[in-house]
């Protein structure tokens, strides 16, 4: 499964359970088990943007997480 801005964080977590780590990274610090629990039913796109990642670093993410 290819990972795209329209894919759920709950998606990519059942395929790639290891995504969290990347996505840490990505946003630069930890992220807690309430804000996961929260995050399940949105998009990489509105996590993005919720986080104020810019287009670049979404689009950057998603190559990751698709390796």
């Amino acid at each position: 499964m290819a990972f795209t801005a329209s894919s759920t964080v709950g998606e990519v977590l059942a395929v790639k359970p290891g995504a969290i780590s990347i996505v840490e990274n990505f946003i630069g610090r930890r992220i807690s088990q309430s804000e996961l629990e929260f995050a399940q039913g949105m998009t990489l796109k509105n996590v993005a943007e919720f986080v104020g990642m810019n287009q670049e670093k979404m689009e950057e993410l998603i190559k990751e997480l698709n390796t």
